[in-house]
């Protein structure tokens, strides 16, 4: 199964939808509750008690505009369970630590050779980059970069194709 390339222009439409918008992120949050349970139980999960609260605030807005990107263009995934992101994300975590990768830049150029939802993948980094008004902790960078990119790899493997 192949998930079509989710663009920049397609991302921009949901941060478009969603941003400045309480009510319409609260709804598309509770959809995706709904949908995909699991992965808001990997959200949720103590491997993120890392971060702060704005940082896990940054973590859900990232994931709601990943997901609403993939399924604009897709069918909606079947649920996905929660070993199978658990999995990803250790198999992630794992390539990161056997690199001894310290820094953003080091593990997203590591994942960028060759990844085919590049701009999803460069959207994440963006979002982690400089802010004026607040600036991600460097733990808290690699923490939701990593888990970003598992959240896409996940997304990537359960989107049905449909035989033509």
């Amino acid at each position: 199964m192949k998930m079509n390339f989710i663009s920049e222009e397609m991302i921009n439409d949901i941060i478009d939808a969603i941003s400045d918008n309480e009510e319409e992120y609260e709804k598309r949050m509770l959809e995706f509750s709904e949908a995909q349970p699991f992965l808001l139980s990997f959200l949720l999960s103590e491997g993120f008690q890392v971060l702060d609260e704005q940082e896990k605030s940054l973590l859900f807005y990232l994931a709601m505009i990943i997901y609403f990107s993939i399924t604009q263009e897709h069918e909606e995934p079947d649920t996905i369970e929660l070993i199978d992101i658990q999995r990803t994300d250790e198999e992630n975590w794992t390539l990161v630590d056997a690199k001894k990768f310290k820094t953003l830049k080091e593990i997203a150029d590591y994942f960028f050779e060759d990844y085919e939802q590049e701009d999803l993948l460069a959207f994440v980094e963006d979002a982690l980059g400089e802010d004026e008004e607040y600036e991600v902790s460097k733990i808290g960078r690699n923490v939701i970069f990593v888990s970003m990119k598992s959240f896409i790899d996940v997304l990537h493997v359960s989107i049905p194709t449909i035989e033509g």
